[in-house]
C-alpha cells in the first residue's frame, strides 16, 4: 500500500534569518524572498511559498 502525501507549506521559527537565507540560496539553491511581514520564504516550485521562516527563539518546526 502506497500513501502519497503532498506538502502545502511548512513554517519554521528560526533564530537567525540571515543565515537561513544564505543556506537556502547558496546551499539548497532555492529562491528566497524577504516579505513585508518580516518573514523569509523559500520558493521550491511554481508556488510562491513552500517554506516560511519566522524569526524567534525556538529553532523548530512551527506549523505544517
Amino acid at each position: 500500500m502506497t500513501i502519497d502525501l503532498e506538502l502545502g507549506y511548512a513554517g519554521l521559527e528560526v533564530s537567525d534569518l540571515d543565515k537561513w537565507e544564505s543556506f537556502g540560496r547558496d546551499i539548497l539553491g532555492v529562491m528566497t524572498s524577504r516579505n513585508a511581514d518580516g518573514t523569509l520564504s523559500f520558493r521550491l516550485d511554481d508556488h510562491t511559498r513552500r517554506v516560511i521562516l519566522t524569526e524567534g527563539p525556538l529553532d523548530d518546526l512551527a506549523y505544517v
